[in-house]
């Protein structure tokens, strides 16, 4: 048996077909298991799961800025509990977490030997999530995602805006965008291959903000093309209270597409 949270977020719903081979026990409402350890307890005492899938997370990384005890509650201090249970019960923890524990540290897409630096609540509440998983010692796999879309242009990144039918973003800045069934076929892949290292899934290859909303316009037949703009301006005058890196790419450690490859064929046509 194992136990899977976070199945009704858009990267859980993508990655249930994958868990056919794995029966699991889905959590609802995982807030209230997150806010209340002693279920949690209760929870590993009955089942004793081989693996306990994490996909579950605040990640409104803007609102984060104003509700930091729940951002730090969800992101860290239940995965803190949920880690030592892990290790006591000898299950495997796979847990996402993300690009956004990095800072301004390096020009290039972020390597897992990079020193996280995180800039904004997110991502040091992710980043402290991170540091309880390892000290715990449990058998686990940490894997940073980058920035997941779909074919909708309904984006939940904190670089991009829609404003009166334009499209606001950063002055080149370099993102490498991953799909949310591309996400789930690599992060099989390395439960497959029982890693116990921090991973990276994101594309091969990086693309400038501006260049990939564009052509997510261009070729999604729902959008009206004649009134959709993008527009570009610095970091200093992109509106955010969250604070955001130069760039936002991570260098993949698993085989992955080049962007275009990922996304062609999944728009609505």
């Amino acid at each position: 048996m194992n136990i899977f949270a976070g199945s009704q977020t858009f990267l859980g719903k993508s990655f249930l077909p994958f868990l056919e081979k794995h029966s699991a026990l889905f959590l609802e409402n995982e807030n209230d298991y997150y806010y209340h350890p002693q279920k949690l307890d209760s929870l590993f005492k009955e089942h004793n799961p081989d693996f306990y899938f994490n996909f579950f997370e605040y990640n409104e990384i803007t609102d984060a800025e104003y509700w930091r005890e729940h951002a730090y509650t969800i992101n860290a201090v239940a995965l803190k509990h949920i880690a030592e249970l892990c290790q006591r019960h000898n299950t495997r923890l796979i847990h996402i977490s993300s690009l956004y524990v990095f800072g301004d540290v390096s020009e290039n897409p972020y390597s897992p030997d990079d020193a996280p630096q995180p800039k904004n609540v997110y991502g040091d509440s992710k980043f402290l999530g991170e540091q309880y998983i390892l000290q715990s010692q449990c058998n686990n796999t940490i894997i940073r995602i980058s920035d997941l879309f779909d074919n909708s242009l309904n984006f939940n990144v904190p670089y991009i805006k829609y404003i009166h039918n334009e499209f606001h973003t950063i002055h080149d800045y370099m993102i490498s965008p991953m799909s949310y069934v591309e996400c789930s076929r690599s992060i099989d892949d390395i439960i497959n291959r029982s890693s116990q290292e921090v991973e990276h899934i994101a594309s091969e290859d990086r693309v400038y903000s501006k260049d990939f909303i564009q052509y997510l316009i261009d070729e999604n037949s729902n959008v009206d093309k004649t009134n959709a703009q993008v527009k570009t301006m610095s970091i200093e005058e992109f509106s955010s209270i969250a604070s955001l890196s130069k760039h936002s790419s991570l260098l993949p450690t698993v085989k992955t597409s080049p962007w275009k490859d990922i996304f062609s064929g999944t728009l609505e046509k």
